[in-house]
């Protein structure tokens, strides 16, 4: 219950989220020098203080001594300029051991080119999407603008077209002015 003694070399693992230390999983993966990391932050976050990656990026530097360099300026507009936010930024990540990565960084967010369900979700909800992520139980219009908006922020990365590997994937989307980067 309190997950005393349960470590990878244990017959019973301690199997958790991460929430109590770090929610995005960014931790973990740079521990493993992940050459791309998509990072999706579905934190409810109305202020948009991006306090989860905050967190992470001040972690990995302590701890692994690498250092993430995201433009995370680009991500924040205020709530009357829905449609001019962005919802996404790709950033660098240098390893200790000199080795580089790439993350992709996704903030559920409404912009535009969203369907007009998810508007018509959000004109009558309008926390949507940062709706306190402690309400677990989602009704089906609740979710289905969620899932609908977490597809189709993905499908405007992949431009309609899905890549061959993840190199190719990052490169796309490094050529693409409205992606912002570091």
């Amino acid at each position: 219950m309190f997950g005393y003694g349960l470590d990878e070399t244990r017959r019973h693992v301690h199997l958790s989220d991460g929430g109590g230390f770090e929610n995005l999983g960014i931790y973990e993966l740079v521990r493993r020098r992940v050459r791309y990391l998509v990072v999706t932050d579905a934190g409810a976050d109305p202020q948009t203080t991006l306090a989860d990656l905050g967190r992470a990026i001040e972690r990995v530097r302590v701890d692994f001594a690498a250092e993430i360099d995201i433009n995370a300026g680009c991500l924040y507009r205020q709530r009357d300029d829905a449609l001019m936010q962005q919802p996404y930024a790709l950033g660098r990540i240098r390893y200790a051991d000199g080795s580089q990565g790439e993350i992709l960084y996704i903030k559920p967010r409404l912009c535009a080119g969203l369907s007009a369900d998810i508007y018509a979700y959000w004109r009558s909800n309008p926390p949507f999407p940062e709706q306190p992520t402690s309400e677990q139980f989602f009704g089906e219009a609740q979710f289905e603008a969620y899932r609908a908006l977490g597809q189709q922020i993905v499908e405007q990365l992949l431009d309609s077209a899905s890549p061959d590997s993840m190199t190719q994937w990052f490169a796309r989307i490094r050529q693409r002015p409205d992606v912002p980067t570091r």
